[in-house]
């Protein structure tokens, strides 16, 4: 249908009260409205307001610290001068990610270091100052959101696949809960990695080594996706080894350079031992189930030949060894945005059980936002009362600030019991999804020699909007409290 005259049909159909043949035309509507994009960055752009998580807070002030460090000549010893800097009304931590993170925040907040080394200016006093501190975030929520387009028409996608298939990624629960709400920055590797993985099934294996080497400098996670990928395309022993010095190069080369106090480095320490917590007994020994399962994969990888188009493989691979690491491992809930992208593609990509799939993310995703969103702690009002909603409404007395929606509904019903089942039930659902939706998309692993071109299924606006408004409701139901307890 001509995309023109079934926009006025369905305007038409509305203003008449037959919402029944309205909503008919509009899914014939193939490629999302104007108004559509409008509604769902608005969405973005509230949350992403609404909320100033206490990370966002020290790694800004890292970030426009590293500027002093430039200009004191102690740039080398950046780590050393960030143990605890003083944050006015924050706590602090010590640095600990890698240099390259740092880089761009100081880039981005080169405006604030200017105004608090010249004009005196303190921006941790500042709301507006920082939130603007946060909107880092956006352009690369923007370009994150534009590589999973280009991806798309790598794997041949049809138009309209494509379009939804973005639209489907910067509405999941997944970007709301961990980059709106959680302001967290796995999305700066992420982007390089998703640049990577495009170069990768176009066959520019020299890009696909240089972005995940950026990629990687920002933070370790893509090496799970670097490897398995780098073993599926090369079998000679020599040029994989070649390979993995050419991605970790930036590492190398900044790591020696940059003095690590005993503090950050224990922090690193304990990042690695999130992988070896989960075992199975073997003997007298503990095997790290993380590594049995994620050396399966690199096997499987390296002895598998692939024909071919080995577009959908690449997605799911990278799906699978992020599921791996969540569902065997110790984590963050806020690196869950690292297997968001690759979620939402393959479930465009699945002919055979596209419906299927869209309903299983729908179900993993809303449960795994709901475990944080309603039993943490840590997204409370004090969360709030630094971002953009005070300033318009008015702040919340002091004794509020620790008051978060479980906590809200246990005053409510006067019972905790449900919450004490919540996160388990929750995160068992979690699992049983991830499992499930590898399962349905397992046949772009088996076989390999799959040559079949362009990619086009049906379009389930009916779904896509009622998980469009679930992710709204979770999302602001922080936000609930603050109006009720304001």
């Amino acid at each position: 249908m001509n995309i023109k005259k079934a926009i006025k049909s369905y305007q038409s159909d509305f203003e008449k009260v037959n919402f029944f043949k309205a909503l008919k035309t509009y899914q014939n509507i193939e490629k999302p409205l104007r108004i559509e994009w409008i509604m769902l960055f608005s969405i973005i752009t509230i949350l992403l307001l609404s909320y100033l998580y206490w990370d966002i807070v020290i790694t800004t002030r890292h970030g426009i610290n590293l500027w002093n460090s430039l200009l004191n000549g102690r740039l080398t010893n950046f780590y050393l001068d960030n143990v605890n800097p003083v944050i006015s009304k924050f706590n602090s931590s010590h640095a600990v990610y890698p240099f390259p993170v740092y880089m761009i925040f100081a880039i981005w907040n080169f405006p604030l270091w200017i105004m608090e080394t010249f004009f005196k200016f303190d921006p941790f006093l500042s709301t507006w100052a920082l939130l603007y501190a946060k909107l880092i975030l956006l352009p690369f929520l923007l370009g994150c959101t534009y590589m999973v387009s280009k991806i798309c028409k790598a794997l041949s996608f049809s138009e309209k696949n494509e379009k939804w298939c973005m639209f489907y990624f910067a509405s999941s629960s997944l970007i709301f809960y961990s980059l709106l709400i959680k302001g967290q920055y796995d999305i700066f590797s992420m982007f390089f990695t998703l640049v990577g993985i495009y170069y990768y099934i176009k066959g520019n294996i020299r890009r696909f080594i240089v972005y995940f080497s950026i990629a990687i400098a920002l933070k370790y996670f893509a090496l799970l996706v670097f490897i398995p990928l780098v073993l599926l395309y090369e079998k000679r022993i020599l040029k994989i080894i070649f390979y993995f010095i050419c991605g970790f190069s930036i590492c190398l080369f900044l790591s020696p350079i940059f003095a690590m106090p005993d503090v950050s480095k224990n922090s690193l320490y304990n990042f690695i031992i999130f992988i070896f917590i989960n075992n199975f007994p073997f003997m007298d020994r503990p095997v790290p189930i993380f590594i049995v399962i994620t050396v399966i994969l690199w096997i499987a990888c390296y002895i598998k030949k692939p024909v071919g188009k080995i577009g959908n493989l690449t997605i799911y691979i990278a799906f699978l060894s992020m599921a791996i690491f969540f569902l065997c491992s110790k984590t963050y809930f806020y690196w869950i945005i690292l297997l968001s992208p690759y979620v939402c593609i393959l479930c465009f990509a699945n002919k055979k059980y596209s419906k299927t799939a869209l309903l299983i993310e729908i179900l993993f995703s809303t449960a795994f936002s709901l475990i944080d969103i309603v039993n943490s702690p840590f997204i409370s009002l004090g969360t709030i009362n630094d971002a953009i909603l005070p300033k318009l409404f008015g702040e919340v007395g002091a004794d509020k600030m620790g008051m978060y929606f479980g906590g809200f509904l246990k005053d409510i019903l006067k019972n905790d019991k449900i919450f004490v089942l919540l996160s388990p039930i929750c995160a068992a659902i979690f699992a049983a999804g991830i499992i499930m939706f590898a399962v349905i998309n397992l046949h772009t692993f088996i076989p390999l020699n799959s040559t079949e071109d362009g990619v086009s299924i049906p379009i389930y606006k009916d779904i896509i909007a009622t998980r469009l408004i679930i992710n709204v409701i979770i999302s602001s139901l922080p936000i609930l409290v603050y109006f009720i307890k304001k």
